[in-house]
Order: structure tokens, then C-alpha cells, then sequence
């Protein structure tokens, strides 16, 4: 075999080493601050990838095309992530942004390796300053994206909603009833895992805003009654669970298949939403930006 097909090959591994090695990060079982799942893997692939990326650029240069040192890099890269991305592109549409942020490590390596030395530093400070803001900030508005059907929540939504609700005791309510107010609707269901997660956030926005006259918060639990569910779980199940919990926002309760939910576009949980004085949905999105739409 020759030098430069051996330098090739090593080098597909070596990059699918460091794929392989990145791929843990996005579990999120680890964190770097609040920085966890694909948001990390996303930043922390981009610099190891982008610095082996030029230290292979510049050791081979003379032993093999830089064309062919950068197809080798991104074979190692794509090898196994590509094909799952072609095959399930849907479904594997949350995780694109990280594999993108991969290859533009690449193309950014290449950039650098072909520019002075000065403009190199330049082009690396530049480089990871944007890999940083894709990676934590863009990552948040390719989630919301994905999962609310808009990038940053805003919604423009010129009707007047009117939906029933339940309370625990099973009496129904209408959305309505909470005109001239903020409406902050938080919606979950039994087995979502995350919903619970956002829960301590819920309440400290409860907590917040509970004696303004102006804002009410709710959870909405979508609970479930089909034949695959047994028994159907009864509108006073959301609020147990709340209470199990040592949660004290007030908690309402609609059928998971109730057709207003997928009309306001709740396809995901936990997601919340917000309606303002008129009963317009001006908000679909994550409980963490829900303080910049109700504060303005």
C-alpha cells in the first residue's frame, strides 16, 4: 500500500475516532455550565475537529492533495452519522445542526490553513466565536424550530382563541374566562420526563408573577384516554401528580386528542404557551424565554 493511501486511512480513522469519542456528549450527561446535550458536542466537535483538522493540513501538505487530506476528514466525519441523517432525515433533523457545525469546523480549518499567520489567529478567534453562538443560542432557535414550527416563539396570530378546560374536579372552564390577562399555559402530560424537568421553572414564574393581576399562569396536563391507556387517566390526575411533586401552580386538564391542541400547534412537550389580553397566542415556544414576551 502506498504512503498516501496509508496517510488517507489513517486519517478517516482518526476523525472517526473523534466522532465516535464526541458522540457521549449528547446524551446530556454531562455539562459544561448549563451547556449539555448537542449544544455541547456541537461546540466541543467544532474545536477538536477544527484544530486536528489544521495540524493534519500541515503535516501532510507535501505527502498528500489537500483536496484528498479533506475528503479524508470528512469521510471519517460523516461515515456514520451521514447515512443515519439520509435514511431518517425527520427524524434526525434535531441533531443536523451538530453534524453542520462539524463540517463547517472542516471548512473553516481549510480557510485558516490557506491564510497568512496573522490572519490565521483572526480566523480562529472569529472561527470559535461563532461555533460558540451556533452552538448554544443557534442551537436553541434550530430547537424551537424544530419542535414549535417557528425559531423564536413569536407567534403572529391574529384569532381569538375559546378552548374548554377541566378542572381536577372535572367542571369544565373556558380559555375565555381569563380574558384581560396574560394567559401562560404550560403543557404536559404523565410520562414526559422533560415536562418535569421544566416544572421547577414553572413554579418559580408562578411564584413571580402569582399576585400580578395582569398574568395568570396555568399547567394544562393533556392526559390520556385511549385503549391503550387503561384506566383513562381523569382530569384529576395532572394536579395529584403536582401535588406529588410539592408543585403549586394551579393545573387544569384536556384530552390529549382534543383536536384545539394540534389547532394551537402542540405537537411536542412540555410546551408552553402564552395568550395575551385580547385571547390572541402571541407564544409557542420553551419556559425559559417566556419571561422575554410577558416582560415587554
Amino acid at each position: 500500500m502506498k504512503v498516501s493511501s496509508k496517510i488517507f486511512i489513517r486519517i478517516i480513522l482518526v476523525f472517526l475516532l473523534i466522532s465516535l469519542l464526541i458522540a457521549p456528549l449528547r446524551g446530556g450527561f454531562i455539562a459544561i455550565g448549563s451547556v449539555t446535550g448537542f449544544p455541547l458536542s456541537s461546540i466541543v466537535g467544532f474545536i477538536i475537529i477544527y484544530f486536528v483538522s489544521l495540524w493534519f493540513l500541515v503535516r501532510f501538505k507535501d505527502k498528500l492533495p489537500v483536496g484528498l487530506i479533506l475528503l479524508s476528514i470528512f469521510v471519517g466525519i460523516s461515515l456514520i452519522i451521514l447515512p443515519i441523517h439520509i435514511f431518517d432525515f425527520t427524524g434526525t433533523l434535531g441533531s443536523l445542526l451538530e453534524y453542520l457545525i462539524h463540517i463547517l469546523a472542516i471548512l473553516m480549518a481549510f480557510i485558516c490553513y490557506k491564510s497568512s499567520k496573522y490572519v490565521r489567529v483572526v480566523i480562529t478567534i472569529l472561527s470559535l466565536g461563532g461555533a460558540l453562538w451556533l452552538s448554544i443560542s443557534g442551537y436553541d432557535l434550530w430547537a424551537n424550530k424544530q419542535n414549535f414550527k417557528t425559531y423564536t416563539g413569536k407567534i403572529n396570530d391574529n384569532r381569538t382563541w375559546n378552548f374548554q378546560l377541566q378542572t381536577a374536579d372535572g367542571d369544565t372552564v373556558s380559555i375565555e374566562s381569563f380574558r384581560g390577562k396574560i394567559v401562560i399555559v404550560d403543557c404536559w402530560y404523565t410520562y414526559c420526563g422533560y415536562c418535569f424537568k421544566a416544572f421547577p421553572k414553572v413554579q418559580t414564574i408562578y411564584d413571580k408573577y402569582k399576585d400580578n393581576p395582569g398574568i395568570q399562569l396555568i399547567g394544562l396536563h393533556c392526559r390520556i384516554e385511549d385503549d391503550k391507556h387503561k384506566p383513562a387517566e381523569k382530569p384529576s390526575k395532572g394536579k395529584e401528580l403536582l401535588i406529588e411533586e410539592g408543585y403549586t401552580f394551579p393545573c387544569y386538564s384536556i384530552n390529549m386528542k382534543d383536536k384545539v391542541l394540534k389547532d394551537l400547534g402542540v405537537s411536542k412537550f412540555p410546551t408552553v404557551l402564552i395568550f395575551n389580553k385580547d385571547g390572541r397566542l402571541i407564544y409557542r415556544g420553551d419556559i425559559e424565554y417566556v419571561e422575554n414576551v410577558i416582560g415587554k
